[in-house]
This record gives C-alpha cells, structure tokens and sequence, in this order.
C-alpha cells in the first residue's frame, strides 16, 4: 500500500472549485494507500498578509485588506458548504488581533509577523480538510508549528534538520495509523520557543518533502496548476517544454535561479532517500507532468533548461593590490555572511584581482557597506581601486546534467546572446557543467531568456551559431499573403510571430498555429479588417508597429514578409533592414523604388548583415532573381534581358486573339486573381515597368533611368469600373486586335515586353516577335524571360513558366524563405 504526500500550491486551492478538485484528487489517492496531505494558502493571501504586516499601514487600507481576506475565504466556506464555521471565524479572528497589536504599536515584532503571515495555511488546511470530508475521505487539519521543528530566527528559517523526522513521524504516524488523512500547513514550523516561524516564500515545498522524509513516503506529489517542469517560464518563451524527467541537482539547481515551480531546498530532504517527487497539474492530472529522482537516465537526451532570477544586481571589488595576497576570498565572504547576505553568483578573474558578486537587490546596500568595512585599509593604500554596483540585473542560468556531453555548449550559448543583442555583464560555470551563469541587464531578459532557450533546443542538429527557425512577421493578408500563410506550417524551420493589414496587427509570441493560421485566413476571406480580429492592435501604421513589436521582442532570425503592394512599405522595409531584419518582399514598389531610396536600402543591409529579397516581384514564381544572381556570382555577365513578365496582360492579349471585349477579358482577370482589384497598374503598364526597373538593377546595370513606356491600354487619369474606363478598354481592345491581326499577316506574334540592357534606355511596349523565336507559342498566363549574357551569347537563357495567381506569386515568397533559411540557419526547409 503506497505512501504518498500531496502538496497543493495556492492556485490549486485557490477557491471553493479547485479546493474541490484538490478533494477528489486526495480521495482518489486514499482509496489506493495512505496520503498526507501540505496546503498553501489561498491564491494571493500570502502577499495580503504581508502588506497587513507592514508597518505605519493606513488604517483604510488595514481595514480593505482584512475585509479582503474575510470575504475570500468565507466565500470559499459559503462555496463548500460548510455547516460549521466555528474554527475558520476564529482563524479570521486571530488575524484581525494580530493585525490590531500591529497598529497600535505600530511596529510589529517578527515573532508577530511570521504569526500573522502564516494564518494564510492555517486558514487554507481547514476548508481543504472539509472539502476533503466532503469526498469521503476522514481528514483532519493540523498546524506544522506543533511538530516540525525548525531553528532560531524568522522570515526564512532552516529546519532541524536532527530532530525534526522523529518527532514530525510520531505526529504524522499517530494519525495515519488511525486511518486520518493529515492535511498540514505548509511553510510553516515550530521555533526553539515554541512560536511559529516559516520556512520562507515557496517553503510549502520544502514542507511537502520533510514529510516525505520523515514518513518515508514513496513518492512526494507537488500540485500545481501548470503540466510540470518547463524548459523556461512560458512567460517569457512561450513555447518552452515540459520536462518529463530531471534529476535531484538538475531540480535543485533549476530552484536555486529562479525556477518557480520548486523552491530551492525542496530536493534536500528526499534526495539522500531516494524518494521522487512528481509534479503535476491539478487541471490535468494524468496528463504531462515532472518526475524527479536519483536517476541519470539518458543524459544526451536530458533537457537544458532556463532559470531566471530578477531584481539581481553586481557588485564588483577590483584592485591591482589583491593580486595573489592570502585570504583575500575569506575576508570578502567573511565580512558578507557576518552582515547577513548570501551570493548567489561568482564570477573571479585571476589571482583574485577582480572579484563580481551577484546579489540580490535587497542585499546591495548592507554587502557594500560590509565590504567596504572590510576592506577599509585596503581602499585607503589603493590596494583596492574600487567597488562598483550595477543594479537592475538578472542572472540567466543554463541547467542539464547532459551539458558535459555537448561539445561547444558554453559557445552556442554565449554566441547566442551575442547575436540576440544581449550583452553579457558576468558568467559563472561550475566545474561539475551542471549549470552557466549569465548576469544581463534586466532590460534583456526576455531576448535573453529566448536566445538561450533556442541555442540549447536541438544542439545536435543546428549548427553552434545559429538558432533553428525564421521568426516572420507577415505584413499584408489579401490574396498572396493568405496563400503564403496557409503554406508556412509545412515549412518546418519558420513560425509566424505577427501579421498585420492596413489597419491593425495581431503578435504573437508563441507562434500561430496552423489552427491559428486558419482562423485568421478565414476572417480576412470573408472581408473583416484584423480590427476586429482577437487580440488585435489597431495603428495608423500597423506595418511599423508590428516591426517595432518584433525587434523589442528579439526573436531569433526576425523577417519581414512584404506581400502588400503599398508604396509606404518602401521606408518600412528600409527601416527593418537598417534594425538587422531580413525582408522578404512580393511588393514590387520596394525594388522599384527611386534610386535614392533604394541605394540607402542597400547600404542599410550592407551595414547591418540583413538580407533583401524579392522573387516574387518580377516573375511571381519563377526562379528569376535567384538565376541572375547564381549567373554573377559565377563571373557571368549580363548583356541584356527581355521578358513578358505580366500575366495579366498575358491572358488579356490571348483573350483578345481570340475576339474578346478588353472590359470583359479585365473583370475576368480580376475575378480570377490574375490583377488587382484596381488593374490599372497592369493596362497602363505600370507593373511591367517596375519589373524593368527590377531586374535592370538585378542585372547589375547601372541605373537607367524610367521605361519608355508605351501603355497597354491608355486609361490614364480614368478611375477602374466607370462607364469611362470600360470605353476606354473597349477602343484599346479593338486597336489592339487590329494590331494582333496584323502582325499575324506577316507571320509574327504580338507581344508585350519590357527590355533591358546596359546604357540603354529601359522600354516596356509592344513588339512583333518571330513564332520560332524565344516568344513564340506562349499561353495566355505564361511569363518569359530571355537572358542574354556573356556564358551564353550564342544560344540566350530562357526561364518561362506561369506569371500570375496568388498561389504562384506565393511560391515565389516561400523560395525565398527557403534560401534565406539555408544561409541563416542551414539545411532545408521541408
């Protein structure tokens, strides 16, 4: 029959709910063996307590904390049904004295204090023990302080550690043998006087686990309402994992820098037993959960994990005159632990001439004064230079037993906070490699945290430098961006951290799931604005807004994904280059910009390593840029380039050929996705144009000015859908087919090209093309581009394939990404 402790935290009690939760899970464990049971307190009250404690408190707030603490709890007894509220009035009423001495001297003595904060558990054990009744279970609540002895002092004591399994078992055994389930407070315990006194914050832990040792428990069951041991607190890296094995020091490291599950000491007691102790959520309790033991395991496979602590600060003493003189540590730490204060982190240059503490903020003035008392002679012979503070600071630790086993660890983690724009104040690695160190400003703490969670994700298959995914923000969600969207979750070394339309913009740090995904597709599908989209921003300019979310945030390998067609992206684009983020554009106005502008875009990603893409701008899924590119790198050069690069215009000549009316042959287009709502760009030629501009610059020609452009169709200063515009098309539809049956009479094909080659001026127009030339037989939607270079002056490259359509422009971005993530990250995509 299995002897069990169950601990519960102050959210899986924190009302009359999840004390009934609490309840069944306490009778469950009683029907199969003996459970002994530590309580909490109540959600929040802890915190109530203490400000209640403090001193010269205004008598209006004494008054709206304890009615606060009254009405929570009789709440909780009015949800539970309790009958007989006899012991929990007169717990609310000791509260209410000890809260009364505290006001009228107005300083309350510690002794006082630590009564008053640990009513909280009292309170919590006697409606946990009723609920418990309430399931069947003979439960009866019973106060630490009458058994688990602990040593002098108060606000974090230690517990007797020679005394205390005797006399706790003998208490503990005289119920349990009598077939009573103890419910006990936790975080409290009995002083060398008699008074109560606490283990400090987080001690009902501790609690749980002098319990299990003193009981010999087979297993220690800490509840709480989160699936166990994380990686990292999902606050700050949302998509950090649970764990489902650690070891004894792993857990105790993890406590000891800021792991909020467990408190520091928690593992002490069982270890040298071998009892575990398993985490588990209270709303899941057969689900994904902690065991915590003796066990190495599979140490390659054991997790690293992220501990963080706040409010730290460094202090530093540094002197020329320390070097190698005797004692000098002992005399530091000496003169610290007679003022009080405990190190949490060390970081020593050599023969002691450089010494950095870490320390808890609340600790900065009294080590500083210790120390300089210490070291009064030495600071008055210079031997000590000087002793420094630098305050808001937090200590970012590394944890896994496996650490020794992965080469290079230390450096992926130091590199990836580089990266990450973290600079690093201090690092502490002990000699065991069961944890590193690293104090940042707290400022960073979140790119901290994340960058370090990433670099340690999957070490054996991302190279040491480099974090394993492309962080995109998708600025634009009509047709091509909705196209790319849907296409991400395939692609296994990106995530989708924001998105934004004209209006608003929607983050997310964790990511968008491919449920996510869906749902937001569907909402811009069906013509809603993201403003009325959950968890949405609304902005002037969403787009920058997004982009200032993203940086801050400092994802790993941040992107910006253009699929707008917006002019004032150009700037935007610029600005996110300039910030070290890599764009990805469909936007054609990017690259087609003036030459200003687009030369200070290139000197921004020069400067800043970002990179600047755009397939998508000049033959939507063609390999175009990409080509060029591969032939310059290879020592070729370009002589000229022709192409019929505008899909729409594509299916609007064939339509014509074959005796359509260009308004019809237009709304067709549009409905088909081939033009945009507005297709004048398209008929007027525009949008061949900036593909001109596109790949002149592509090319490597120098600039060449604007297009001569002859329009497609001359709808110029004519607004889309007028009775106006449709007799425009109409007389550009019929001029146009007489022009297609004349270049048919000499044998030709008409056609719509743009040229470009170097001291040339651009031109976008019409021309007879030869059908066994390289534009002979095209298709209504195909695009055509005819390379020239010196490789290939005799027989011309030709890329030819579909030009137009949201899920081809979308191929386009996606190829993009793919390269991207082969030279940020390495590897493919798929």
């Amino acid at each position: 029959m299995p002897t069990l402790i169950y601990k519960f935290g102050g959210t899986s009690v924190g009302d009359a709910d999840r004390m009934t939760d609490a309840a069944r899970l306490i009778a469950s464990a009683a029907r199969e063996g003996e459970v002994c049971v530590v309580s909490s307190a109540m959600s929040g009250v802890t915190n109530l307590l203490v400000e209640l404690g403090s001193d010269g408190l205004a008598p209006e707030r004494r008054a709206e904390l304890l009615g606060v603490i009254d009405q929570k709890h009789r709440d909780a007894a009015s949800g539970l049904t309790f009958t007989d509220t006899s012991a929990l009035e007169s717990l609310l009423r000791e509260v209410h004295t000890l809260s009364a001495g505290i006001a009228i001297t107005r300083v309350g003595s510690r002794r006082i204090r630590d009564r008053l904060v640990a009513s909280g558990e009292r309170l919590a054990v006697e409606l946990l023990a009723h609920a418990a009744r309430q399931q069947g279970v003979d439960a009866k609540p019973m106060h630490a302080d009458a058994f688990l002895e602990t040593e002098d002092g108060f606000g974090e004591v230690e517990p007797r550690s020679y005394t205390q399994d005797r006399r706790t078992r003998a208490a503990l055994r005289r119920e349990m043998d009598a077939g009573i389930t103890p419910i006990v407070t936790g975080f409290t315990g009995r002083g060398p006087d008699g008074d109560t006194r606490l283990l400090g914050r987080g001690g009902s832990d501790l609690s749980a686990t002098l319990l299990a040792s003193a009981i010999d428990a087979d297993e220690c069951v800490i509840w709480t309402d989160v699936p166990g041991v994380s990686t990292c607190d999902p606050r700050l890296v949302p998509d950090a994992l649970p764990i489902a094995h650690l070891h004894y020091r792993e857990a105790g490291e993890m406590a000891y820098f800021g792991s909020k599950v467990l408190h520091p000491r928690t593992m002490i007691p069982v270890a040298s037993k071998g009892i575990p102790v398993t985490v588990r959520s209270t709303t899941d309790p057969c689900g994904t959960h902690t065991r915590i033991d003796g066990s190495l395991g599979m140490r390659d496979a054991s997790p690293a994990t992220v501990s963080v602590l706040r409010d730290m600060s460094l202090l530093s003493i540094e002197g020329a005159g320390l070097a190698g003189v005797a004692g000098v540590s002992a005399r530091l730490f000496g003169a610290l632990a007679n003022a009080g204060v405990s190190v949490v982190m060390i970081s020593q240059g050599s023969a002691e001439s450089s010494i950095c503490l870490g320390l808890l903020e609340c600790d900065v003035e009294a080590a500083e004064s210790a120390i300089r008392d210490a070291f009064r002679l030495d600071i008055a012979k210079n031997a000590v230079e000087d002793i420094t503070t630098r305050r808001a600071v937090c200590v970012l630790t590394v944890v896994t037993a496996g650490m020794k086993h992965r080469t290079g660890a230390s450096g992926r983690m130091t590199t990836a906070l580089g990266r990450a724009g973290v600079n690093i104040l201090a690092i502490a690695q002990g000699s065991s490699e069961l944890s590193v160190s690293y104090a940042i400003d707290q400022s960073d703490l979140r790119a901290g945290a994340r960058a370090l969670h990433e670099s340690m994700r999957d070490p054996a298959k991302s190279e040491p430098t480099r974090s394993p995914r492309l962080s995109l923000a998708l600025a634009g969600v009509g047709l091509v961006g909705r196209a790319v969207a849907a296409r991400l979750p395939a692609m296994t070394q990106t995530r989708l951290v924001g998105v934004c339309d004209s209006g608003a913009f929607v983050p997310s740090d964790i990511g968008f799931d491919p449920a996510a995904i869906d749902r937001l597709c569907a909402h811009k599908r069906g013509g809603q604005p993201l403003t009325g989209y959950d968890h949405a921003q609304p902005a002037s300019i969403p787009a920058l807004k997004l982009l200032a979310h993203f940086t801050e945030s400092r994802v790993p390998n941040p992107v910006l994904v253009d699929c707008t067609a917006d002019p004032g992206m150009v700037d935007i684009a610029s600005h996110a280059l300039n910030l070290g983020v890599d764009v990805v554009t469909a936007n054609k106005e990017i690259l087609a910009c003036d030459t200003e502008r687009y030369q200070t875009m290139l000197e921004h990603a020069r400067t800043s390593g970002a990179m600047l893409m755009g397939e998508a701008t000049v033959g939507a899924g063609l390999p175009v840029a990409r080509t060029i590119e591969t032939m310059r790198r290879a020592g070729d050069t370009i002589g000229s380039v022709h192409a019929s690069l505008s899909g729409t215009i594509g299916f609007l000549l064939g339509g014509l050929a074959d005796g359509g009316e260009l308004d019809v042959l237009v709304q067709n287009a549009i409905g088909l996705g081939y033009a945009e709502p507005d297709p004048s760009a398209d008929v007027l030629g525009d949008d061949m144009r900036r593909k001109a501009i596109i790949l002149a610059r592509m090319a490597g020609f120098e600039d060449l000015g604007p297009p001569e452009l002859e329009p497609f169709a001359d709808v110029r200063g004519l607004h889309a859908g007028t009775p106006e515009f449709n007799a425009a098309l109409q007389d550009a539809g019929r001029a146009i087919r007489d022009r297609v049956a004349s270049a048919r009479s000499r044998g030709s094909e008409l056609r719509y090209l743009l040229h470009a080659a170097p001291g040339q001026a651009l031109q976008v127009g019409f021309v007879e093309c030869e059908p066994a030339g390289p534009f002979g037989g095209m298709t209504a939607q195909q695009a055509r581009v005819v390379i020239e270079s010196s490789y290939n002056d005799t027989r011309p490259l030709v890329i030819t394939g579909p030009g137009a359509g949201d899920v081809t422009t979308a191929g386009g971005v996606l190829a993009d990404l793919v390269l991207l993530a082969q030279r940020r990250i390495g590897g493919g995509m798929l």
